[in-house]
């Protein structure tokens, strides 16, 4: 219930920009559960959340996950619930991991014609979403007793 009001939220301050959200996987150590669970990031086990960010409030508006990080890679789980959860018209801002769902769900580097927007999305949504994993990760908010 509280991350569906929070998703709503993402609405707040809209000027009818293009996007409302950037969206990216990532992914956290947990105990040996074998190869569907492997992570190239970590060389062993590891689950994988999506973590959707405004971008105008910088608050977290999505979280969706555990999933074992060797099935499902980031446009699966885009696939699999986000997707589903957009306006008909709504994209959300994510990596070229998602190229598949451009130009309809996703705008993504590769998608663009104008090298200096692609640029500065890029860059904005990199540093967004790196420092939001690296405080999920610091906080242990999805800690599994793994030490990393």
């Amino acid at each position: 219930m509280l991350l569906k009001t929070l998703f709503e939220r993402r609405y707040l301050g809209d000027k009818k920009n293009e996007c409302l959200m950037t969206v990216d996987c990532t992914d956290f150590e947990c105990a040996e559960q074998g190869r569907f669970c492997y992570s190239h990031k970590f060389g062993h086990s590891g689950l994988r959340y999506e973590v959707g960010i405004s971008i105008l409030s910088r608050d977290i508006y999505w979280i969706n996950g555990p999933y074992e990080a060797g099935r499902w890679n980031d446009i699966s789980i885009f696939r699999d619930s986000l997707m589903s959860h957009l306006d008909d018209s709504e994209r959300v801002e994510a990596d070229d991991g998602y190229i598949g769902e451009h130009p309809k769900h996703i705008k993504c580097p590769r998608g663009f014609a104008n090298k200096a927007e692609n640029e500065f999305m890029q860059q904005r949504v990199r540093n967004r979403k790196e420092t939001v994993n690296k405080r999920l990760k610091q906080l242990g908010i999805f800690e599994t007793g793994v030490s990393a």
